[in-house]
């Protein structure tokens, strides 16, 4: 009896390469910026705080660090958070909040290093609406992208989400940016 051991010829043809990460996501829920011209009333601020602690009660580990694994492919760099996130907070329960407080999500890419630089782009709660009402695929997962406009050089966030029980959670957020650029935005990390 012979056994064929398939994993080496596989990592030999490909060309991804996987490297130890310098870096973690994490979610955070804000004011949606108004400007300097709008102004907000002390009592609005406090509901807000009031709302956005309720939000990161509910969302636990959805609102924590989370490490990432990166793989090198040609010449970008792809980071997926390291963990799942739990199924606490549905959008259904989430996007209500959001959009009557004027909340919305900042996903953060957070390099590692004396200097280096962060990442930031936003989620909101039409974008979360969107993605509730699209056809999940095989797997019964959907993905928003994230990108900025004006800087697509700052690469693109994946938020990925589960339905489960005819709900939707926010299960993972991946990164993908051109390795010079990463490699630039990383300064002194040791």
């Amino acid at each position: 009896m012979s056994f064929v051991n398939y994993t080496k010829d596989l990592k030999a043809k490909t060309s991804l390469q996987e490297t130890e990460s310098n870096m973690s996501m994490r979610i955070d829920v804000l004011p949606v910026s108004l400007g300097t011209a709008a102004e907000t009333t002390r009592a609005k601020q406090d509901k807000q705080s009031e709302v956005m602690e309720q939000i990161k009660l509910l969302g636990k580990d959805l609102f924590h660090t989370n490490n990432t694994a990166v793989t090198t492919r040609a010449s970008n760099k792809f980071y997926q958070t390291a963990d799942l996130y739990g199924c606490r907070l549905s959008l259904e329960k989430l996007v209500p909040l959001l959009k009557e407080n004027d909340l919305t999500l900042r996903v953060n890419a957070l390099r590692d290093g004396n200097q280096s630089h962060v990442t930031c782009m936003e989620l909101t709660h039409k974008m979360l609406s969107n993605m509730m009402d699209g056809a999940p695929d095989s797997k019964q997962e959907k993905c928003c992208n994230l990108m900025l406009k004006t800087a697509g050089e700052q690469g693109t966030m994946y938020v990925g989400v589960k339905v489960k029980r005819s709900q939707h959670f926010i299960q993972k957020v991946d990164y993908e940016i051109n390795a010079l650029v990463d490699s630039q935005l990383h300064i002194n990390s040791s």
